[in-house]
């Protein structure tokens, strides 16, 4: 595949390790399906000299797979450096709790794409709900992957709440992007805490997130603002020079 590097599964033990540590969100197709499925690395094992990765499945991951005759997945997933990988996986069982993931000889690497990280427009904010606690991040900068907030919310007795931890997955948070014609919302089906430390200028806690679940259309949407704000701040850029 042209951009890709096939890698042999031997030299891919410390890949699937890193994983398990940061309990890193999957994507799983089937074969015969459109459909794709999240799923969160739990474990690596070797079990009759096969390396087996398992994972926790969505619930409807699950559905999907119970009673279903497909006998191929494709898996796709990010290291922590944002180098996307895919391998396709004809070996694996449901149990009542986990997916076991027969790695195969080989997987793929594909070339990084470049990621513009854009400081984001005033006024742009991140609306999310962690454990029961509506709040929203003030953001400081984004991306295709991701984005950099500062926490807003305060806590009844007016102090600084720190919510949420690092590693925590976080479902349904909502971009909105003020702009001339209109509030701009994207949503992001699911995002995880990948750093949580006080701001040095404001003291505020400031949060690091990964967009670890979104749907191709809002996807589609973030790309182009993206590269929207992205030529508007080169634009600016040229005029000042």
């Amino acid at each position: 595949m042209p951009g890709s590097e096939t890698i042999q599964r031997e030299n891919t033990l410390a890949l699937w390790k890193a994983l398990k540590q940061d309990k890193a969100a999957l994507r799983l197709r089937s074969a015969g399906e459109s459909g794709s499925w999240q799923a969160v690395v739990v474990d690596v094992r070797t079990r009759k000299r096969k390396l087996y990765l398992i994972v926790k499945p969505s619930e409807q991951l699950c559905a999907a797979l119970t009673g279903s005759t497909e006998s191929r997945l494709l898996l796709e997933f990010t290291d922590r450096n944002k180098v996307p990988y895919s391998c396709e996986i004809d070996d694996f069982k449901l149990t009542e709790s986990d997916i076991w993931l027969a790695i195969p000889e080989t997987i793929e690497r594909h070339q990084r794409r470049k990621i513009f990280r854009l400081e984001a427009p005033s006024g742009s904010e991140l609306s999310l709900n962690i454990k029961g606690v509506d709040c929203t991040l003030l953001l400081i900068d984004v991306s295709i992957n991701g984005a950099l907030g500062l926490m807003s919310h305060l806590n009844p007795r007016g102090e600084r709440s720190i919510l949420g931890q690092q590693g925590q997955t976080i479902p349904d948070a909502v971009l909105i992007f003020p702009s001339s014609t209109g509030t701009r919302r994207i949503l992001i089906s699911e995002c995880t805490i990948r750093r949580l430390e006080p701001n040095a200028t404001t003291g505020k806690m400031q949060y690091a997130l990964e967009f670890t679940a979104i749907d191709e259309n809002n996807e589609q949407l973030l790309t182009k603002l993206i590269y929207e704000y992205q030529r508007e701040y080169l634009r600016r850029r040229r005029k000042t020079r």
